[in-house]
């Protein structure tokens, strides 16, 4: 299966540009402009895997252009188009940063463009975006704000917009998400490792013990309290709190902490009133509105550390950050030998990882360890059933299911095109065995062209009885060469 690319044409010439259309079109995702500045428009609203770049454009030289592009989309692979089959030419689109070219001759560029785009991606993947991990590996960055998905991009554009503001920050999402590493960022963009952030799982203390663990307590304050104790207000005096799970704080506690968010000021256990400066920041996975309802949460809490809002989405609903994520993992758990099998990542990215982040570093531990039992250091195809904990399949991951939202989160146009396209195919697979395999059959019955129908069938794969000589697929000489060489560079480490 040819993996769809995300591909940008920037092309004045029309009638290069259509047959650009014709041939990518029909194996990725491709749009096409003719200007630099419809290009900026394209850049500054969605991501692309490759862009294809004209050395020559009516409002500038494509060259002098590539700065901006990869300022704009600082993962994706340059592909030149030039009629200067000249060395320096040549030399100067990769110098200014190009990952290729191809001369524009015709036919005969337009097969170089089937398997270049794709090797041009995988030139990136392996090369550029493994020193860019290498890097925040090197900085200790925050695995799991790794990503080049839109989501990812926006959450982190967010968090840069409230840096130095004191306000409380309440931080959504499923668990596995990276909400700790959004208190990490705030605490680290407004001081770095000089300033305070301490972190209390809500969740994971009994209740005799939380305030004690906010607050602090004083020795004698009572059985066993043989020491003063700071409580995590004081320790985070100048800095930053992190309250995981704030929701599963007890209602008494609820008040005390409403105070000192308020006002600033607490009480030790058994002590006297001390006054602190914190920035508090909660986080949850819980649904506050509902449990306010309940009356299992105060709402008077709820305003109080709902003054900025932070979203985490699932790991399902921003797949384009599986590919960054598990090469970082690896990278990080068995060092750059470590290499992923042709295939891994497109299963990686169908598995929904209903455990996010967390659950995609602990299969991606366990892979390792799994390969270094049998001496390889490789993660195969293979090793996805017998490395533990992961729950995907090896064919064609969750296809036949339709993936209805869980919650408000999962309500984007791509789950909506995605339920579509699944729904789609299966209707046809179901109409097509009714119609004895026949697309003709289909064609009719359906009252549509049959080299619609031949399309669809293809790009849903879905196969027809007796596909010799259908319309609208023969495939030039050039092109069928290239496709089968196209076969052979695909596929690998990309998502």
């Amino acid at each position: 299966m040819t993996e769809k690319l995300r591909v940008l044409s920037i092309e004045d010439d029309l009638l290069y540009q259509r047959n650009i259309a014709q041939t990518l079109g029909a194996v990725h995702l491709l749009q096409t402009v003719h200007t630099l500045s419809e290009a900026r428009e394209k850049l500054l609203q969605q991501s692309f895997d490759v862009i294809l770049l004209d050395r020559e454009l009516p409002d500038g030289q494509g060259t002098q252009a590539i700065a901006e592009i990869k300022e704009l989309q600082p993962h994706a692979g340059i592909l030149m188009l030039t009629n200067d089959d000249h060395w320096s030419s040549v030399l100067e689109s990769l110098d200014q940063g190009a990952s290729d070219y191809v001369v524009k001759s015709g036919l005969t560029s337009m097969s170089e463009l089937l398997f270049r785009v794709p090797m041009v991606r995988n030139r990136i993947s392996i090369e550029k975006r493994n020193e860019l991990l290498e890097e925040r590996l090197k900085l200790n960055e925050s695995v799991e704000m790794i990503g080049r998905s839109q989501a990812t991009r926006d959450l982190l554009r967010d968090i840069r917009a409230i840096k130095g503001v004191k306000s409380s920050v309440l931080v959504t999402g499923e668990s596995g998400t990276g909400k700790e590493v959004i208190a990490r960022l705030l605490n680290q963009q407004d001081g770095g490792p000089k300033r305070p952030l301490v972190t209390v799982n809500c969740g994971a203390l009994p209740a005799e013990l939380v305030e004690s663990e906010l607050f602090g307590h004083k020795r004698g304050a009572f059985t066993g309290a043989i020491a003063d104790k700071k409580g995590a207000f004081e320790r985070a005096h100048g800095g930053d709190l992190f309250l995981d799970e704030i929701g599963d704080l007890p209602l008494p506690v609820q008040v005390k902490l409403l105070r000192a968010i308020e006002y600033g000021s607490f009480c030790p256990v058994g002590g006297k009133e001390q006054t602190v400066s914190v920035r508090v920041i909660c986080a949850t996975h819980q649904d506050l509105e509902e449990m306010i309802t309940k009356k299992t949460f105060r709402e008077d809490l709820y305003y109080r550390i709902n003054v900025i809002r932070l979203h985490t989405l699932p790991l399902r609903r921003r797949a384009d950050d599986i590919y960054d994520l598990a090469h970082f993992f690896l990278l990080q758990l068995a060092g750059p030998a470590f290499k992923f099998e042709e295939g891994v990542i497109d299963e990686l990215v169908r598995y929904e990882w209903p455990g996010n982040i967390r659950e995609l570093r602990n299969w991606i531990e366990r892979a390792v360890i799994e390969a270094r039992k049998h001496s390889r250091q490789t993660i195969s195809l293979k090793g996805l059933n017998s490395a533990p904990g992961f729950k995907g399949s090896t064919s064609r991951g969750n296809q036949g299911k339709l993936r209805l939202p869980k919650d408000l989160s999962d309500v984007t146009p791509e789950s909506y095109e995605e339920c579509l396209r699944e729904a789609e195919r299966q209707y046809l697979a179901s109409a097509l065995a009714h119609c004895g395999e026949k697309a003709p059959a289909l064609a009719e019955r359906l009252q549509i062209a049959k080299s619609t129908v031949y399309e669809k069938l293809k790009n849903l794969e879905l196969t027809a009885d007796s596909e010799k000589g259908r319309p609208g697929l023969k495939l030039r000489p050039w092109a069928r060469s290239a496709a089968v060489t196209n076969k052979t560079v695909e596929g690998g480490n990309t998502p």
